[in-house]
């Protein structure tokens, strides 16, 4: 008698089946014929522990929980500083902001040193540029930033970081008139929120709608030639990505990129604008930096030498 014959004459039985192939046998009348979700459940690491660890470890987290509880009381107080001396940086981002678009000029009791105003006063007002070359220092950006990108933001006159609830901020780009677009204003906004373990996560990221002028960019991004801006799409909202994952990985870049900005480029600009521009474009084989990259835990926010603590 073949094999599949038996099987078939075992089944109608209702006796065990076994394959001898697999050297796998169940009763076909069983609903669980591999076994509950209890049964198959794949071990971990507390599973293992005796229960003279798994008391050791209940005390563990015990102690995790009360370096939540300072945690928060470092939060709370955070918070108030905060708020205490955001007011004070107002004034100085608004000067920067007068310089450099030509509605203040700097005299002697500006600077901190002997140096003198120019004796012959040029013909242009403010810094042309500033904000462009600023966003083109960090590595960021400048691949963000094409030709068609460097026209518009020619007319950048300022970024405004300004902290909201929480762990929570948001970004103003500020423009002059031009023939690009009718904002006046482009704003990012990122609502963040703490997970278990205290770190800032995206709940929701919103962006400025683009008023086109008749330079409107194609509507499908995959289009977008050196003809169309780049950077722009910052300020998209990523709202036709219906891959979940797809749409987490876009927000934990999009996150990187405002907490560049928020805690890098805006309060640092003018050192940034002062670097000396680079031409190491890095290996051709990147797979080493990578893994070292990996290897050192949480992304470091790029910050200018000059600004890092000796």
């Amino acid at each position: 008698m073949d094999r599949k014959r038996k099987a078939k004459e075992d089944d109608s039985k209702g006796e065990p089946v076994k394959f001898n192939k697999l050297n796998v046998s169940f009763d076909p009348n069983d609903p669980h014929p591999f076994g509950t979700s209890d049964d198959l459940k794949i071990p971990s690491f507390v599973d293992n522990l005796s229960e003279s660890e798994k008391f050791r470890l209940k005390a563990l987290e015990n102690l995790e929980e009360e370096y939540r509880k300072i945690r928060q009381q470092y939060k709370e107080e955070h918070e108030k500083l905060l708020e205490k001396y955001q007011p004070l940086y107002e004034p100085l981002w608004k000067k920067r902001a007068e310089i450099i678009n030509g509605k203040y000029e700097p005299t002697e009791e500006d600077l901190n040193s002997v140096s003198a105003p120019p004796e012959t006063p040029s013909d242009t007002k403010g810094i042309t540029g500033f904000w462009l070359n600023v966003l083109k220092q960090h590595g960021l950006f400048v691949s963000r930033i094409n030709p068609y990108d460097e026209k518009i933001l020619l007319h950048l006159d300022d970024i405004k970081s300004s902290k909201l609830a929480g762990p929570s901020f948001s970004l103003e780009f500020r423009f002059s008139e031009n023939p690009y677009f009718s904002n006046q204003v482009l704003k990012k906004t990122y609502i963040l929120k703490d997970n278990e373990m205290g770190i800032p996560v995206v709940e929701k990221v919103e962006g400025t709608v683009i008023n086109w002028k008749q330079s409107q960019p194609p509507e499908d991004k995959k289009k977008r030639s050196l003809n169309s801006p780049l950077f722009f799409q910052y300020f998209d909202d990523n709202e036709d990505v219906e891959d979940e994952d797809e749409e987490e990985e876009l927000q934990e870049k999009d996150l990187e990129y405002g907490l560049a900005l928020s805690e890098s480029i805006v309060p640092f600009a003018t050192t940034w604008a002062k670097r000396e521009p680079s031409l190491d474009l890095g290996p051709l084989d990147s797979d080493e930096d990578e893994e070292e990259e990996e290897s050192d835990g949480d992304v470091q926010q790029e910050t200018p030498a000059e600004c890092k603590q000796q």
